[in-house]
């Protein structure tokens, strides 16, 4: 049986991962493997640093960041992997689409999932649209769901 191999990018969890519920819906956790992904803003060069130095600290960055990504994510990948779900966590610092490209190469994704901020006209024009501009880069499949109603 093949897995499929979901992508999903997570910028804040309470609104990124409303998606999962309707995952669940359609993939079982025998054919599935969660991969979460965050991508933070590229740390800035330390004036007076070394290149070697500041490898060095940038390399603990990420270390650090895919620590704390895991461990914010913990309320949502711990009930998936008792529930059988195959999850994984992976964090990056740099352009978020160029990442998700990249991530997506690597881990042979599937299928990207992820929830929109629903932004309309001059908002989407000014602010950018990351899902629109993976609609039209990626040529795999996407699920975009538009975030849920709040009360």
């Amino acid at each position: 049986m093949k897995v499929n191999t979901i992508l999903l990018p997570v910028e804040r969890p309470d609104f990124s991962l409303a998606i999962i519920p309707l995952l669940q819906q359609f993939f079982t956790p025998q054919q599935t493997a969660l991969l979460f992904f965050h991508v933070a803003e590229e740390p800035m060069y330390v004036q007076g640093m070394s290149e070697t130095a500041f490898a060095g600290y940038l390399e603990k960055l990420r270390e650090g960041l895919q620590t704390e990504v895991a461990i914010d994510l913990q309320p949502w990948t711990d009930p998936l992997r008792a529930q059988g779900y195959a999850v994984a966590v992976h964090a990056a610092f740099g352009d978020p689409i160029t990442e998700i490209e990249r991530i997506i190469m690597q881990q042979k994704v599937d299928l990207l999932a992820m929830i929109t901020h629903g932004r309309t006209g001059l908002k989407r024009v000014l602010l950018g649209s990351v899902a629109q501009q993976l609609l039209q880069q990626l040529t795999i499949p996407i699920l975009l769901v538009h975030p849920p109603a709040h009360p």
